[in-house]
């Protein structure tokens, strides 16, 4: 057990594990995807993994990809915003896209 539940103290190693979440970039990035994308794109994108400092997203549609693709450089700037371990974001096909 993580936690004594009579005097409310933790185990050290869930408060390092809870710590390191907490900066790692895919977590901050996933977190806070609603906020880097607006609306419209969360619906139609999901960061799949962080591959050498590079986002790897999913796109739902052909259509989506190319678009994103276009505007690269303001989703990379968006994503600075919450996480400087980023410095590159590819788009790749993904109509598993989750809900």
């Amino acid at each position: 057990m993580s936690q004594n539940r009579r005097s409310g103290l933790m185990h050290i190693s869930t408060i390092i594990n809870r710590a390191a979440i907490g900066k790692n970039p895919l977590y901050i990035v996933v977190k806070n995807w609603k906020k880097i994308t607006g609306e419209t794109i969360f619906k139609v994108t999901y960061p799949l993994k962080i591959k050498n400092e590079t986002v790897i997203v999913g796109v739902k549609t052909h259509a989506w990809l190319q678009e994103l693709n276009m505007s690269k450089q303001l989703m990379l700037d968006n994503i600075k915003k919450f996480t400087t371990k980023v410095t590159d974001v590819q788009f790749t096909l993904d109509i598993k896209k989750r809900d």
